[in-house]
């Protein structure tokens, strides 16, 4: 096992190359600008969808629901068919328009609505919170897991608490002096792509790594595994592998939620479309990260399935990929193993906050300072409120982590705040292809959708946490059962994640398809 300071000096120490491979394109105009320009680079910045969900979680979920964990790249795969004319047409409209995010897009496609920009960025904000709790979890369980600490060592200068503490002080640092460090009209950041692009390489190969260990040193190939997991002491776990992996409508709405979520999630927005600095470069995208996807997915399956044979506990699913090497005693793969998954948390926490800055900072902070007189200084502090959201976004990811993250599994939590940005997808997908979808149209769905999503999918997270009576899903609230969040008007769907997407979608497409039949655009909406 390694040493407190050690594991955290390496955190610290792969950060800080990051930054100085960033800092080095941002200043080096010929050689960044040609790298960063690259189809390759920007091929591999998508690869920050592949989170520590993918790298921890979709083991536990293979483990535990089988073969489901596949939807989640497989939904991506499908939607990318579409990217010469969906993304193609996104990235245009970008450039006519100088959108900066997604609710930026949102906001100019209807009428430039404030109204609609300030509540596409709390949905953004709200949802990202989950996923955003996610990454966090598993940098600290992987820094207990190296280190075979608890809460308190005495052995130790430095305890777990207060590595977490360094650990949110590296991030906040590293996206303030990387993706905040000036006000930029475009927003577009050419170190961070090529380090965001660096890290998709680093979580690949030591993915593939740990995989090959598993299947070819631990076991004697896939052959082998898939032979061994018909043995007497694993077909147990194998055939009561929970049933919602066997349901076809779990398999449609993970897909559908994965789907959305490639270009919909808002940091997957920036880097797809706002970071686009040419749209030949989708073509390359278009084979290249279905490829990655495909690489990185390739080793999940026998991972999963090895850490049962190995006599794994299923309650520690998500921690496979580390345990194997570490109880195998080959060290060197264990740090390989954590400096990969150090990667792939690190990617999404530096381009989401990064993200959500701009659009905090745009369509909130912006809009209040010119109707509020008094506040009108903070015009002069744009750069700093940014830093000020930075902080924020990660303190109250944080919160989340220690408060509610800590009773979910990685996939779960990640399908929550799927679930949140699918309600991008009905005002975005109908500006697009809709002409009479209109501003009422798109505000009425997007506050259902979102508020729906938050009362079937997000209330029941704060109640299984502890913070909100557990009556309200038993009994509904106020012993009212047709308002439980969980079987909302009666309607009862076992898996409560297609129960919240059902509702949300249905009244968010409902709304704006309503609200846009009913009311008329003006002539500067038609004009658009």
């Amino acid at each position: 096992m390694f040493s407190i300071p050690l594991v955290f000096a390496i955190t610290g120490g792969y950060v800080a190359l990051l930054f100085i491979v960033a800092f080095w394109i941002e200043r080096n105009s010929s050689w960044g600008e040609k790298l960063s320009n690259s189809p390759f680079v920007y091929a591999l910045s998508l690869g920050v969808y592949c989170t520590a969900w993918t790298y921890y979680g979709s083991v536990g979920k293979a483990a535990t629901s089988g073969m489901l964990f596949l939807t989640m790249y497989l939904g991506p795969t499908l939607g990318i068919v579409f990217w010469w004319v969906l993304l193609r047409k996104l990235v245009r409209i970008k450039n006519a328009h100088r959108i900066t995010s997604i609710a930026d897009f949102i906001s100019s496609r209807y009428n430039k609505s404030e109204v609609l920009a300030a509540l596409a960025t709390i949905v953004a904000v709200v949802g990202s919170l989950p996923y955003l709790a996610l990454q966090l979890k598993a940098i600290f369980t992987t820094i207990t897991l190296i280190t075979n600490s608890t809460p308190q060592s005495a052995s130790s200068p430095l305890t777990l608490e207060q590595v977490h503490i360094l650990v949110l002080v590296i991030l906040i640092l590293f996206t303030i002096l990387l993706g905040v460090r000036r006000l930029d009209p475009t927003e577009r950041h050419r170190g961070v792509m090529v380090a965001l692009a660096l890290e998709s390489i680093v979580k690949l190969v030591a993915f593939i790594a740990v995989g090959i260990f598993v299947t070819y040193y631990i076991n004697h190939g896939l052959l082998d595994i898939m032979t061994s997991i018909s043995k007497e002491a694993v077909a147990p776990l194998v055939h009561d592998i929970n049933p919602e992996g066997r349901s076809y409508l779990t398999w449609v709405t993970y897909l559908l939620l994965s789907m959305s979520a490639i270009l919909f999630v808002p940091r997957q927005f920036h880097v797809a479309v706002v970071e686009n600095s040419n749209e030949k470069h989708i073509r390359t995208a278009m084979w290249m990260f279905p490829l990655y996807m495909f690489l990185i997915n390739f080793f999940i399956y026998p991972v999963a399935m090895g850490g049962l044979l190995a006599g794994q506990p299923l309650a520690q699913a998500d921690s496979f990929v580390l345990s194997l090497p570490s109880i195998s005693g080959n060290q060197g793969l264990v740090l390989l193993v954590f400096i990969g998954g150090v990667s792939a948390a690190t990617g999404m926490v530096f381009a989401e906050s990064m993200t959500i800055s701009t659009m905090v900072t745009n369509h909130l902070i912006l809009p209040l300072v010119s109707r509020v007189k008094s506040l009108g200084f903070l015009r002069r502090h744009l750069l700093s409120c940014r830093w000020l959201v930075v902080i924020g976004f990660i303190l109250l990811g944080y919160l989340f982590t220690v408060k509610i993250a800590v009773t979910f599994t990685l996939v779960d939590i990640g399908m929550i705040a799927f679930a949140a940005f699918l309600q991008f997808a009905p005002p975005i997908v109908a500006g697009l292809f809709w002409p009479r979808a209109n501003k009422t149209g798109a505000i009425s769905g997007l506050t259902a959708g979102f508020v729906l999503w938050s009362y079937t999918l997000l209330m029941p997270t704060f109640i299984k946490g502890g913070w909100l009576p557990s009556s309200i899903l038993t009994k509904g609230p106020w012993g009212i059962a047709l308002l439980n969040p969980e079987r909302l008007f009666g309607v009862f769907i076992s898996n409560p994640l297609i129960h919240g997407v059902f509702w949300s979608l249905l009244c968010n497409i409902g709304l704006l398809v309503a609200g846009s039949v009913l009311s008329r655009q003006d002539e500067e909406e038609q004009r658009i």
